[in-house]
């Protein structure tokens, strides 16, 4: 999903100190052990809320 988000708005602009912060705190995320699928849920609705696209719009 990270790679997504990044790949996907790389071009459109710079990132804010508030989308690199998430995209941070995601991959801190990841890192750790008792990973739930509602934390990816969770980051994925703060990403999009912060105007990142998370996947292609054909998706």
């Amino acid at each position: 999903m990270l790679k997504n988000v990044i790949r996907l708005n790389i071009a459109d602009k710079m990132f804010s100190r508030e989308q690199v912060q998430l995209l941070k705190d995601g991959f801190l995320l990841i890192s750790e052990e008792k990973l739930q699928k509602e934390d990816l849920l969770q980051l994925n609705r703060k990403l999009r809320t912060e105007g990142l696209q998370t996947m292609p719009a054909w998706e």
